[in-house]
């Protein structure tokens, strides 16, 4: 429980959250301004949203969303290597098991976080 705390306190301290829920918002944004305005209004005449290419068009933009939690997992193992803090992560909680369990626990609870936020923009 000590490591979840602390894997917290960690994520809390530095700015991923915020700039992994700006990202959700932002790209859902885009989407949805797009399926709005209709994708046959742009500069070149994409398919109207009515058809099957132009309602694949403005879903296939969720794919751009998809690189973030792939940050998210690259940076919860890598960000401790990188700041030099993984000796006291080791030094407090000497099994590697439960360290990575306390990572994925936080982690997958920012993951759950911005996949409805991600939605809910989208929706």
């Amino acid at each position: 429980m000590n490591a979840i705390h602390g894997e917290f306190v960690r994520l809390f301290a530095t700015r991923l959250p915020l700039w992994t829920l700006l990202g959700a918002v932002c790209t859902g944004s885009i989407t949805g301004l797009l399926a709005l305005i209709g994708p046959e209004n742009s500069t070149t005449p994409m398919p109207g949203i009515d058809t099957a290419e132009g309602a694949g068009l403005v879903v296939g933009l969720g794919a751009l969303m998809l690189f973030v939690p792939a940050l998210i997992g690259t940076v919860a193992i890598t960000s401790e290597y990188r700041h030099r803090t993984i000796g006291a992560t080791f030094l407090a909680v000497p099994r590697r098991g439960r360290v990575l369990g306390a990572k994925l626990a936080v982690y997958t609870m920012l993951g759950l976080l911005y996949g409805v936020v991600a939605s809910v923009r989208r929706a």
